[in-house]
């Protein structure tokens, strides 16, 4: 008898450290949700889709993305914070613009307090880019226009207080450039307004501009990395051109409410980083060069 209360006891004590690897053997149970705080099109979008897809092969089910976008990306960031922490809503953020924001501003989000990282997915410059007709190719020339247009120049960004308005800021301070900011819902409506004509300069991630560059569509000035990356070798830095000691990048990833139980946390990490490497073994080995 003193045995069977034994052997009882210890059995449910294990229940409880049991019952998150349970959880995540049934996990998923259905499709799970990743929100963008973007809209479609944009480079956090961009990667989000990418990694999405590569990860649904990995779970073995459903992985849809929903953009909730809106007050730059704080409505998709305070609805994942509060959906139920089973790993089954996702948060695809940039973390730096996330975390500025936080310590620039009062949010009703606070990363460390309601949210568990899971996997980073990538990190992107921020660049400015021109319209064709812009008569300049180098940092030097783009300063000597933008001067001489009598403080008619617009540049557009995904937003107020995104990273790429603070590179685009950056810039003005450093160099006294008179440009005025243009605040869009987003990178994509913004580089459409640039490849349109509508605008003429963008401070934006890299991943909406990729195909526009290499079509000849769009011209790439300056990265706001502190050096130049093996995607942008041909693209000088802030730093090189003079605008100042910047170093600005968007480090993009996945995270899950803070209460997501470990096992399950751990499932998807696996599946991030297997669709990651998926994705960087399928890429080509050269970038599209910048024009």
């Amino acid at each position: 008898m003193q045995r069977r209360t034994l052997v009882a006891g210890a059995a449910a004590a294990a229940l409880p450290l049991a019952a998150p690897a349970l959880r995540a053997q049934g996990f998923p149970s259905r499709p799970v949700q990743v929100l963008i705080g973007w809209p479609p099109g944009g480079g956090v979008d961009v990667m989000g889709r990418a990694m999405a897809e590569a990860m649904a092969a990995e779970l073995g089910g459903p992985v849809v993305v929903e953009n909730r976008a809106g007050a730059a990306g704080v409505i998709a960031t305070l609805a994942a914070a509060r959906a139920a922490p089973d790993g089954h809503t996702l948060l695809f953020m940039s973390l730096s613009e996330l975390a500025v924001r936080q310590a620039a501003s009062r949010t009703d989000y606070d990363l460390e307090r309601d949210f568990a990282p899971i996997s980073l997915s990538g990190v992107t410059p921020i660049v400015i880019a021109v319209h064709p007709r812009v008569p300049a190719a180098t940092p030097a020339e783009f300063a000597g226009w933008v001067r001489g247009q009598g403080g008619r120049v617009n540049y557009g960004s995904p937003g107020t207080g995104t990273l790429q308005h603070f590179a685009g800021e950056a810039l003005r301070h450093a160099t006294g450039l008179d440009m005025q900011h243009v605040p869009y819902r987003g990178a994509a409506p913004a580089v459409t307004d640039l490849i349109a004509g509508t605008i003429e300069v963008v401070s934006s991630g890299l991943p909406p501009l990729v195909g526009h560059v290499a079509a000849g569509r769009a011209r790439l000035i300056a990265a706001s990395t502190a050096r130049r990356t093996s995607v942008l070798p041909e693209v000088p830095t802030f730093r090189e051109a003079g605008w100042g000691d910047v170093d600005i990048a968007n480090y993009v990833g996945f995270a899950a409410p803070r209460a997501t139980p470990p096992a399950v946390l751990a499932r998807l990490e696996a599946a991030a980083v297997a669709a990651a490497r998926s994705r960087a073994s399928a890429r080509p080995s050269a970038a599209p060069a910048p024009r």
